[in-house]
């Protein structure tokens, strides 16, 4: 059976399932129209984008109804570029800050929440404020993926960990599992949180119940990536992986029998790797092409699947 056919087939038999689901109502929580910022088009309602201090961001309003008018909303200097366009600044001082675009007399919006980073000149003897980076592998020439050190970090306070960066995604979620006090720093591609959003869109219509994916292991310094025995290039480490499954019924920080056969096991990652393998057909999703990986358990974990926004196809 060719991969085609096979991916089709799937397709028709994932049938929704969630209105036989009490009590659970899930939303992708989009608006009306979209933000073009950095060179993504952003439709949540809510969303984060990390930026460099002194940078200029330019917000553009997608929307195919001329008649529309728009406003924004910030503390920031915000100035209008043209109708349904501004252009921020982003404050050199770290930290969080907000901008709300508004559709006039529609309860219409998106927020953006802005992190102001932190510049990796900061890191002395591998630490940064205190907080354990490592040390980032040699610079590769000739691949088809960056392996420069990453030149900023998001800082996480205890203030702003459960900050959302998406409808269905918090900010601590990506943390690096290693110990340590806050602050902590990560770094985080917003693509690969597109990218989250989408495939968990298409996960609840094909009728597996999920309102987040359980994060087994987002961004990962050097020194703990090299501490598990990881692969020293991993996308981990550049913010653009993330190992995930679906943990709802029961909240166990396991993989849920999503198959229904009474175990939890690589099958059940197979399920949530097809549904992934079946947006790759779809135009839309070819921005969104990247590394896409299953695993069964170990004595450590539960299955999970690998998802990352490398920017060309890798299956394993």
């Amino acid at each position: 059976m060719n991969t085609s056919l096979y991916r089709n087939i799937f397709l028709l038999f994932c049938i929704p399932t969630l209105l036989s689901v009490p009590g659970y109502c899930y939303s992708p929580e989009k608006a009306d129209f979209s933000i073009s910022i950095k060179n993504l088009q952003i439709p949540y309602r809510e969303f984060a984008v990390f930026a460099v201090p002194g940078e200029n961001l330019v917000l553009d309003v997608m929307d195919n109804e001329s008649a529309h008018e728009y406003s924004i909303e910030t503390a920031l200097l915000a100035f209008l570029k043209k109708k349904r366009s501004w252009e921020v600044t982003v404050p050199l001082k770290k930290g969080r800050y907000s901008i709300a675009v508004h559709r006039i007399g529609t309860d219409q919006r998106i927020l953006l929440n802005i992190f102001s980073t932190v510049p990796s000149s900061g890191i002395r003897d591998g630490h940064l404020n205190g907080y354990r980076i490592g040390k980032y592998p040699a610079v590769l020439t000739g691949k088809p993926f960056v392996t420069k050190p990453p030149a900023h970090y998001i800082e996480v306070t205890r203030e702003n960990k459960d900050v959302a960066i998406s409808p269905h995604f918090k900010l601590k979620q990506f943390l690096c599992k290693q110990q340590g006090s806050f602050p902590k720093y990560l770094v985080l591609d917003e693509v690969l949180i597109l990218k989250l959003e989408m495939i968990l869109e298409e996960v609840n219509s094909c009728g597996y119940p999920a309102d987040t994916f359980h994060i087994m292991s987002g961004y990962r310094t050097p020194y703990y990536n090299k501490a598990i025995g990881n692969v020293a290039y991993s996308r981990h480490l550049w913010g653009k992986a993330a190992d995930i499954f679906i943990d709802r019924d029961p909240l166990d920080d396991r993989m849920d029998d999503l198959n229904k056969d009474g175990t939890v096991n690589k099958k059940d990652a197979k399920i949530l790797f097809d549904i992934v393998e079946s947006l790759t057909e779809k135009k839309w999703y070819q921005k969104f092409l990247g590394g896409l990986g299953q695993y069964g358990s170990n004595p450590s974990h539960g299955p999970f699947v690998h998802i990352d926004s490398r920017g060309y196809r890798a299956r394993w």
